[in-house]
């Protein structure tokens, strides 16, 4: 039954207030961590899986008919039964859109664990803006990165591109400045032809 608000939603989006919610308790049954409802809808929209208005009124019916649960710290969860819905009914959903839903939840929820274990700390300067970015690992800071932007526009393109991948932008600045030939390469060999030195260069012998 096609009986869903569309507005925003894919040509494979869910059409049906039935299938979003056992869409919902698919997510929370795959998805290797705690969610709050803000990145449960954040999942959904970025997909373009369902409305945000169908979203928040099937996480609220979910609830009241006792198929999942709001923790005290925010996050939702699954109850028994939520659970049977999520293994047993997650097959009548498209697979293009299962596949994209979990692509999308991966690369947000990545973001997020970089945004917990490490920071950016934007500052305002006389003149333009000071990124700081920090690398950590526990309460060890592996990197400390300061980094000038003409105007704040910059300043969070700079931040939102170093929380994208903080790992990899450490493990490559290391790698550059170890010398690591596996990562970048051996140097190009530099070869300089008699022609193209001065007509007054004189090679001095030891």
């Amino acid at each position: 039954m096609l009986d869903a608000f569309t507005s925003g939603v894919a040509p494979d989006g869910l059409k049906s207030k039935e299938d979003i919610k056992i869409f919902i308790c698919y997510l929370l049954g795959s998805i290797p961590r705690s969610i709050t409802f803000d990145l449960l809808s954040d999942i959904m929209l970025s997909c373009a899986v369902a409305n945000y208005y169908e979203i928040s009124s099937a996480v609220e019916e979910l609830i009241d008919s006792g198929n999942i649960i709001k923790n005290a710290d925010g996050t939702l969860g699954l109850t028994e039964n939520g659970q049977q819905i999520s293994k047993n009914l997650y097959s009548n959903l498209p697979v293009t859109v299962r596949k994209r839903a979990m692509n999308c939840a991966m690369i947000l929820i990545s973001r997020l664990q970089n945004e917990e274990e490490n920071s950016v700390e934007i500052t305002k300067l006389e003149s333009g803006y000071n990124v700081r970015c920090n690398v950590m690992s526990g309460d060890m800071r592996l990197l400390g990165l300061d980094i000038y932007a003409p105007d704040n526009e910059n300043a969070k393109r700079i931040s939102d591109t170093f929380l994208d991948a903080p790992q990899q932008i450490y493990k490559l600045l290391l790698a550059f400045l170890i010398d690591d030939e596996s990562v970048f390469g051996k140097p190009p060999a530099i070869k300089i032809e008699m022609s193209d030195l001065p007509e007054d260069f004189e090679v001095e012998e030891n």
